[in-house]
């Protein structure tokens, strides 16, 4: 990734700042928990990038059928596949 050579607007850096003060809460069922944290980063360090990916992209980018079904209406339209033809 390089810098953007005009830098960051001020609109941007607006945002990333209101985002950064807001308290931020995390589900019970999370591997970031503060509880299982360290455990988390211990069982994944020197892994392969499939496994590290198995493990942690639902906490970043959880399913978006899988919101849906659990309730997020909006998303309901959306669909998503892996490595279909």
């Amino acid at each position: 990734m390089e810098k953007y050579n005009l830098g960051i607007t001020d609109s941007s850096l607006s945002t990333c700042k209101a985002l950064l003060s807001l308290e931020q809460t995390i589900p019970n069922d999370s591997l970031f928990r503060d509880d299982v944290f360290e455990e988390t980063c211990r069982r994944v360090q020197d892994r392969n990038e499939a496994r590290v990916i198995r493990s942690i992209s639902p906490y970043i980018v959880p399913s978006v059928e899988d919101l849906a079904i659990l309730g997020a209406t909006k998303l309901k339209c959306l669909i998503e596949n892996v490595n279909e033809a």
